[in-house]
């Protein structure tokens, strides 16, 4: 149980009383609040939604944030704080095809360059 408030007195007088009904243990101050973990994990969950699905240019700082979900600081909110304001700086920012064909192609070397020497695919 966490006790807390802004009359240090009155902290006091609680703790007393509890321990008049119950057993309890002191363990001093505290050192994390784990709500502010889970708001941060809730924080990243969202934004990592919106990576996948529509903005792939957020991924590097993504992936950098979502290291730090069990162990966040003020200095991550604040970084958490610049993606969502770019994000909505960015909104209205999109890639648009038009023209024919509507059907959009893309090639991949799947054999990553066998030969080194002349860096060219040697398979199929």
């Amino acid at each position: 149980m966490l006790i807390f408030g802004t009359d240090q007195d009155q902290v006091n007088k609680t703790k007393k009383f509890l321990s008049s009904k119950f057993d309890i243990k002191d363990l001093g101050e505290v050192e994390v609040i784990l709500v502010s973990q889970l708001e941060y994990s809730k924080a990243i969950g969202c934004i990592l939604y919106v990576m996948i699905n529509t903005r792939p240019d957020i991924a590097f700082a993504v992936r950098k944030l979502s290291r730090y979900t069990s162990n966040s600081s003020a200095l991550h909110w604040q970084a958490l704080g610049r993606v969502f304001y770019y994000l909505k700086g960015t909104m209205d920012y999109g890639l648009t095809y038009s023209g024919y064909p509507y059907v959009i192609e893309g090639y991949f070397d799947a054999s990553l360059i066998n030969n080194m020497e002349d860096h060219s695919s040697t398979s199929g």
